[in-house]
This record gives structure tokens, sequence and C-alpha cells, in this order.
């Protein structure tokens, strides 16, 4: 005979009640959820970005400058006015 084995799934209906705390779906909480992380990431992203730059500029100024103490004094000259 044949090796019959059958498997049973329960499927249990939920509601999409809305939370007593919050007043708002699960649905609209689910999406609230992603779109706090797509900001989050944004601005990680941004502030990456930014301090990347930074370090490139400091980088460069430094290599204009021919050395890292003649770059500190041409920028305590230019922000002193001196």
């Amino acid at each position: 005979m044949k090796d019959i084995s059958s498997v049973a799934i329960a499927k249990v209906r939920t509601k999409d009640t809305a939370n007593t705390a919050t007043g708002r779906s699960r649905a609209v909480q689910d999406v609230d959820l992603e779109m706090s992380k797509v900001g989050l990431v944004t601005i990680l992203a941004v502030g990456g970005v930014v301090g990347v730059l930074g370090l490139l500029f400091l980088l460069g100024g430094m290599m204009s400058a021919g050395n890292p103490l003649s770059f500190v004094s041409q920028w305590v000259q230019a922000v002193l006015g001196g």
C-alpha cells in the first residue's frame, strides 16, 4: 500500500481591529514603522555623505598646504583674519 499521510492546516480568522491605545489599525501601525525606518536610513545616509565630503575636503586642504603644520597655521590665519 501507499504511504499516505495527511497534513491539517488550521486557519484562524483574525480581525484587523483598532489598537485601543492609539486608535489606529495594525496596518497603519506597520506603515508608520516602515516609514520611520526609511526616514532613519535617509538621515543616516545624508549624514554619511556629509561626513565623507568633509573628510575629503580636509584631506584636499592638507594636500594643497603641503604638510599638516602649515595647514593648521593657514587655517588659524583664515579664521582669525591674520
